[in-house]
């Protein structure tokens, strides 16, 4: 069995660096993450306008939800 090179080792990171930015945060995949995360604008204290993030549903789809909406969850998997 061949050796990974170090090269190699250093693409496959940054690629899957980018697999897991691509679903959980560019808005091309939006249409995925749409049924089980809910983005909505709300005010804090500031005045400022804060996007937060409500995951939808139970079980299954709470699980995917959550998956969903974190980076470091997602690249693991």
């Amino acid at each position: 069995m061949d050796k990974i090179s170090w090269i190699e080792l250093v693409i496959l990171c940054l690629a899957a660096f980018r697999l897991t930015h691509l679903l959980v945060f560019d808005k091309i995949t939006a249409f995925i993450r749409k049924p089980f995360i809910e983005i909505y604008t709300d005010e804090n204290e500031n005045g400022e306008q804060e996007q937060l993030l409500r995951i939808k549903g139970t079980g299954l789809r709470y699980w995917i939800g959550s998956l969903l909406s974190c980076h470091w969850c997602t690249g693991i998997w």
